[in-house]
């Protein structure tokens, strides 16, 4: 019985390779690198940048979060997954100060400043035009403003757009336009490649590439993980509890040069691995 269980395992094995052997792989599309400048704040070099302690938060009744704790030293990229519900944006908010948590203690760096793309990038006057949006949210002048807007290829008429004439990408790269120029050393990203064509993305992935801090994100997008994440936090279920609790993994996969399968499978949580991740494809 031993030798037909493990007979049928070999074959099993056999059988898997095989199919990974003729699964078509494709390298990215090759483009101009975009990006012609680095931001963020070489300079800081406090140490550790959060301690997070027995973080515990409920809506409704309904605890959501249960006791989440984790530190992150200066220069790390870390992402935070989980299935959806989980608490990942809530996590997130809670570390912005934009949500109390019910219990536990959030301690931060020395002179940390943080700056926060989220999923639905929204701004205070969307009739404004490219160039008055920099003149107002940012105080600088006509010619920078069309500066740093070229910087980041909005050029020629498109600087005579105004934001609700611009796509969720599109969008997401003048809030980075914005967020350049300040002197942050603490990136959080929500999901920044989610619902984005293939020339969007590769904006926001060479502007994570341009930035010099510590970087925590959430994302459903394995290959922006396996690029990015230094170390892995992912919020996990378990059948006998309600709430979502933290454990910390390494990335499998190495993060540089990764590339897509033809499939396009871009989930990161393990319900994926088994078929079964809502997120998956």
């Amino acid at each position: 019985m031993h030798e037909h269980g493990t007979e049928h395992l070999a074959k099993r094995a056999a059988s898997i390779e095989k199919r990974i052997a003729r699964m078509k792989v494709t390298d990215r599309p090759k483009t101009d690198k975009k990006m012609t400048v680095t931001f963020g704040d070489p300079n800081y070099e406090t140490e550790e940048v959060l301690k997070v302690r027995d973080i515990t938060k409920s809506y409704d009744g309904r605890e959501i979060l249960h006791n989440v704790s984790f530190n992150i030293r200066n220069r790390e990229r870390v992402a935070l997954l989980g299935a959806n519900g989980a608490g990942k944006t809530t996590m997130l908010k809670i570390l912005l100060g934009e949500e109390t948590p019910d219990s536990g203690v959030i301690r931060k760096g020395v002179g940390l400043k943080p700056a926060y793309l989220p999923q639905q990038v929204h701004f205070a006057n969307p009739h404004r035009n490219l160039i008055d949006t920099l003149i107002y949210d940012k105080n600088v002048s006509m010619q920078v403003a069309r500066n740093r807007l070229g910087s980041f290829q909005f050029i020629g008429e498109t600087q005579m757009k105004t934001v609700d004439m611009l796509s969720g990408g599109e969008k997401s790269r003048l809030r980075l336009c914005e967020l350049m120029y300040d002197p942050l050393n603490l990136l959080i990203l929500d999901e920044p490649t989610n619902h984005l064509d293939l020339a969007s993305r590769e904006w926001i992935e060479e502007a994570v590439e341009a930035f010099d801090g510590t970087l925590l994100f959430v994302s459903h997008d394995r290959y922006f993980v396996e690029r990015f994440a230094t170390r892995v936090l992912y919020l996990e279920k378990r059948p006998s509890h309600r709430f979502y609790r933290l454990v910390q993994r390494v990335p499998r996969l190495a993060r540089k040069g990764r590339r897509r399968s033809a499939c396009g499978g871009g989930c990161t949580c393990p319900e994926e691995e088994k078929g079964s991740c809502p997120d998956a494809g």
